[in-house]
């Protein structure tokens, strides 16, 4: 249709790969699909699908088109079956956070909700204004990595000083025989080159995943503590 004038997708960071990961990762570091597990592959594999799909439209279109490669996202109403979610819920239920010991050092890339609402507006945006190229594309991810072992640990603190020492988190990691996948120090071998990020979301600042649960866990007590009163 001629009233549209270009296509946004909301890319993922699993095209990089989860393990193996070293120096800078910017935008142009490349698919790696072997470098996933089992779990989140064909995921990946769609994602890279629809990137390559775009970037074909963009060559034989004069529209704008743009992709966001997201971290994974933190939010109040983020999927019941992600990993936060569980730690939180479990953590404010009184039940120990479980990692799995194979696990608990995959190094993550997060971003906040709100981060992401601001910069597909702001592309949109360009995009309608007739100010944004084609095939332009953001890895929008907060730029350190972070282990799944670390994002207990944060929600385990951050619950600590917002009760006031009331509810006391356990952490109680779970293992499956399973030989361990990635390596304590992994996360210090790279991170992630965030300046067209930057560029879009202008003067805002990037939240950290600690910023996340801090707003996070507040809502989800007095959601809580509505629930049982109720």
């Amino acid at each position: 249709m001629h009233s549209i004038k270009g296509l946004l997708q909301a890319g993922s960071w699993h095209v990089f790969g989860e393990s193996g990961l070293h120096g800078i990762v910017n935008e142009e570091f490349g698919f790696r699909p072997d470098k996933i597990d089992d779990r989140a592959r064909l995921y990946a594999f769609s994602k890279i699908a629809q990137e390559a799909t775009i970037r074909v439209m963009s060559a034989m279109s004069s529209k704008s088109y743009g992709i966001i490669r997201l971290g994974t996202v933190l939010g109040e109403g983020m999927p019941k079956l992600t990993v936060a979610n569980l730690f939180i819920e479990k953590a404010l239920n009184g039940e120990p956070m479980t990692p799995f010991k194979h696990t608990q050092y995959r190094s993550m890339l997060y971003v906040d909700i709100q981060d992401v609402c601001a910069a597909f507006e702001n592309l949109a945006t360009r995009i309608i204004n007739g100010k944004q190229g084609t095939a332009n594309v953001v890895n929008l991810v907060w730029p350190t990595p972070m282990t799944i072992i670390d994002l207990a640990r944060i929600v385990r603190t951050e619950l600590v000083k917002l009760t006031h020492d009331q509810i006391k988190a356990r952490i109680q990691v779970i293992d499956k025989g399973v030989k361990p996948a990635y390596t304590l120090t992994d996360k210090k071998r790279f991170t992630v080159d965030i300046s067209k990020a930057r560029d879009l979301l202008g003067p805002r600042k990037l939240t950290s995943p600690q910023q996340s649960i801090e707003r996070i866990l507040p809502q989800r007590l007095s959601s809580q503590e509505q629930h049982k009163s109720d």
